[in-house]
């Protein structure tokens, strides 16, 4: 059985049935960046603006495509796409897993850093991947990790939330049992002050997701520009700064085995 608790989305939602229209990527002016600014190491508030990693990439995609910088349009996971197809921003970059259903929808290029979805518990918890039939996982709304409680994890209680610190926040006050999402995005937690020594991320990996950079579907020039840049910050060091500068500090280790991940071809 599964229950879930089906968020508010507080973005404004531009619906196609009201006249909005996708549109092309505009050649001028900041790049207007989807991007969920709620993930410690990759996008957080600092000062009177963003940092981590995927502020980082962002930026220097701009840079390389001649912009003027980024604008940063705050963007809930589930509506990653939809800011894509309604022209509402020209790029996202937020830990936007590549997925087959995805790229349906949107075009992807640009991969840039490859992580492993765990498991997280409470200290005291014995609980694993393996041993979580009828206990209460919370996960992200429109993240993968819901889709592979739904379709892997038979018995499960879902408890879905619009941000991870609703899931947090349920885990420490006994909720849920277990929050799964990526990696990455749990060690920005267990390194919050509020968090430790209070949880621990099991090792056993559920899924193993690419992140890269949407674009509206079929911009394939837009695409290859996209990809070259990505694979410059690489060349270039800049990401493994960018990496040791926003993730090593809060003590998440890179994969080095499938990072930095190589460019697909655009199609």
């Amino acid at each position: 059985m599964i229950s879930r608790v089906r968020p508010l989305l507080t973005a404004a939602v531009c619906l196609l049935a009201a006249g909005c229209t996708p549109q092309t990527v505009r050649e001028t002016g900041p790049l207007r960046v989807g991007m969920g600014v709620d993930r410690p190491g990759l996008a957080v508030r600092s000062g009177d603006g963003y940092a981590g990693l995927d502020v980082d990439v962002a930026n220097y995609v701009a840079a390389r495509l001649r912009r003027d910088g980024i604008r940063i349009v705050p963007t809930p996971r589930a509506q990653r796409a939809m800011v894509l197809t309604t022209g509402q921003v020209d790029m996202v970059v937020s830990g936007f897993s590549a997925t087959p259903h995805r790229a349906e929808q949107v075009t992807f290029a640009g991969a840039y850093l490859v992580v492993h979805q765990r498991l997280m518990t409470r200290v005291s918890s014995a609980m694993t991947l393996d041993r979580v039939t009828s206990r209460r996982l919370c996960a992200a709304y429109g993240s993968t990790a819901q889709d592979y409680i739904v379709e892997n994890l038979p018995g499960v209680h879902l408890f879905v939330q619009d941000s991870y610190a609703a899931c947090m926040e349920r885990l420490l006050d006994r909720r849920v049992d277990g929050v799964l999402a990526d990696d990455v995005v749990l060690t920005g937690y267990a390194d919050q002050a509020a968090y430790d020594s209070k949880v621990v991320i099991k090792s056993a990996t559920a899924a193993t997701e690419t992140y890269a950079i949407g674009l509206p579907k079929g911009e394939l020039t837009l695409c290859r520009q996209v990809n070259e840049a990505v694979a410059d910050m690489v060349a270039t060091g800049a990401w493994q700064r960018s990496v040791e500068a926003h993730l090593a500090p809060m003590g998440y280790v890179v994969d080095k085995a499938v990072n930095p991940p190589p460019q697909q071809p655009c199609a």
